[in-house]
């Protein structure tokens, strides 16, 4: 489910932390958005 709108289809794993800036791939710093909403938080 998406974390920031709730759909259940086209699922896509986020890091809160880019992998970039030191983030790495626990479960704590991974979030659940669909494509859409991924696509937001990487405009804004």
């Amino acid at each position: 489910r998406c974390q920031s709108c709730g759909t259940m289809s086209n699922l896509e794993v986020h890091h809160k932390e880019f992998r970039s800036h030191s983030g790495d791939d626990c479960e704590s710093n991974l979030v659940t958005l669909c494509a859409t909403c991924h696509a937001g938080v990487h405009r804004s």
